[in-house]
């Protein structure tokens, strides 16, 4: 019965009789708990514009977890900015990061990764792990190595090891700079 109780909700709320903040965030609940992400998204959008959703810190990150499981990312990123300003959680601060490094924008996201230490995220070890990255990405060399040392510091083996093989790459790529430069000497 619960895909005719998603189809009534829906039914009511393309008719406008969703007009209560609560059925508006179920709504989009249910979409996303049935992998339409980006249904879920409109629906809290024209919640937003409409007035019907106030700009908390909950309705805001499901905002951006519907439109990052949309891979809708510049709309996911402007709802991460959005949600880590009302919250300043560092948490949000990762996921904005994450979103900007996954679109190439790697200096907004080491600014981003910064704040999230700043505000003490769960996991300051996968924060230094793709600050190194997105360091990486830019060719900051001795900060991404930085970075990594600090992601080292972590339990998990996995992830001393990754830690450990990118440092030894980013070493490999300073050798090679500098063979490249005498090179052209």
């Amino acid at each position: 019965q619960e895909d005719r109780a998603l189809w009534a909700f829906c039914a009511a709320y393309v008719q406008g009789m969703l007009t209560r903040e609560n059925e508006v965030v179920m709504l989009a609940q249910r979409l996303m708990s049935l992998e339409v992400p980006y249904e879920a998204a409109v629906v809290l959008d024209s919640g937003f514009n409409e007035d019907r959703l106030s700009s908390t810190e909950k309705n805001l990150k499901l905002l951006a977890q519907a439109y990052t499981m949309a891979k809708n990312f510049d709309e996911a990123i402007d709802a991460w900015s959005r949600t880590a300003k009302v919250s300043k959680d560092g948490d949000h601060y990762f996921r904005l990061a994450q979103s900007l490094a996954n679109e190439d924008r790697h200096k907004e996201a080491i600014d981003a990764f910064d704040e999230a230490l700043d505000r003490d995220p769960k996991s300051v070890h996968d924060v230094h792990f793709w600050r190194g990255v997105s360091l990486m990405q830019l060719g900051s060399w001795d900060k991404a190595t930085r970075s990594f040392r600090n992601a080292s510091k972590d339990d998990d083996r996995r992830m001393q090891k990754s830690c450990r093989q990118y440092i030894r790459y980013i070493a490999s790529e300073k050798r090679r700079e500098t063979e490249l430069k005498k090179m052209l000497e």
